[in-house]
């Protein structure tokens, strides 16, 4: 699979950020009402994202987190603008291939507060800020 980059609201580009379904990662929305939305991840034994992160023991890099699982599943499921900033984001637990994850989304405003969670243990938390959609 070929990696992409993917660019930042920065205007500066992550390196070998996965892209979403290409390259790992199956969402599927299981409940929306309102602001408020759950997901289900699963984190495919053949992403590579992990790729030398870290050999011999593989975790999902944090920007994939933030952006690929987090902020793309926020900005459809919401149909948001841009990501433009991160408030609080705790990472508690590794993220790593073969792992099914819950991702809870509240609409707040431009934010949307997430957690994620595998077999109810929390994984991360915290909120990610958009730009208004143009």
């Amino acid at each position: 699979m070929r990696k992409r980059r993917v660019p930042l609201a920065s205007g500066k580009r992550a390196p070998m950020v996965c892209a979403l379904m290409n390259h790992g990662f199956r969402i599927e929305e299981l409940h929306r009402e309102g602001s408020v939305a759950t997901l289900s991840i699963d984190v495919s034994t053949e992403t590579d994202c992990t790729d030398g992160h870290f050999p011999g023991d593989p975790m999902v890099p944090a920007v994939s987190i933030l952006l690929e699982m987090v902020g793309r599943a926020a900005t459809s499921v919401f149909s948001l603008g841009a990501s433009r900033g991160l408030r609080r984001v705790k990472f508690m637990a590794a993220i790593r291939p073969g792992d099914q994850l819950r991702l809870d989304l509240t609409r707040e405003d431009q934010s949307v507060r997430f957690q994620l969670t595998r077999e109810e243990a929390l994984v991360s938390r915290g909120a990610l800020l958009f730009a208004e959609r143009s």
